[in-house]
């Protein structure tokens, strides 16, 4: 091979390997939604970020919304900060749901201790159809409301888990 080759091949595998070892986990951040008409943006327009309301079992949870997209066909993606109200109890929620055939199907869970999205940890509270339930979406003069069946990591069902939010 030419020294221009050997040269690019270097440098191809120093970035690779640059990546691999600053954790270039792709998974780290959070997928952009599409832009579409439907889609609605987490931060509102005069700035302020949505919450969500999240109940579970009887435990409350307030979830800071940084990420928010209802599509008008069912299509839900929804990530952010969870904090238990009354408590120190921190974690991440993220969830997403789509229109399968008629029905809404997907999962929506509060990892308890992550500190960001996609991280899976040993407790959590979830909740939709993953378990063989039901998650209907509904709407409430500019809220949307999503109840589905709840359960915990070690699999006990927790009766249903609603969810309301608004995407401004």
């Amino acid at each position: 091979m030419s020294r221009p080759t050997l040269a690019a091949l270097g440098l191809i595998a120093a970035l690779c390997l640059s990546a691999c070892a600053s954790g270039g986990d792709e998974r780290e951040s959070e997928p952009a939604a599409p832009q579409t008409a439907e889609t609605q943006a987490a931060e509102s327009q005069d700035g302020e970020t949505n919450e969500a309301a999240l109940s579970v079992d009887g435990r409350e949870f307030t979830v800071t919304l940084t990420m928010c997209a209802v599509h008008e066909g069912g299509d839900i993606l929804l990530s952010g900060p969870a904090q238990e109200n009354g408590t120190d109890v921190t974690g991440h929620f993220d969830g997403d749901a789509s229109d399968a055939g008629g029905e809404l199907d997907g999962e929506f869970r509060v990892d308890i201790g992550a500190t960001g999205p996609y991280q899976s940890t040993d407790e959590f509270v979830a909740f939709g159809s993953s378990i063989g339930g039901t998650l209907t979406l509904s709407k409430q003069a500019d809220d949307y409301v999503l109840t589905g069946s709840a359960w915990n990591a070690q699999g006990q069902s927790l009766g249903d888990g609603v969810l309301t939010f608004r995407c401004d």
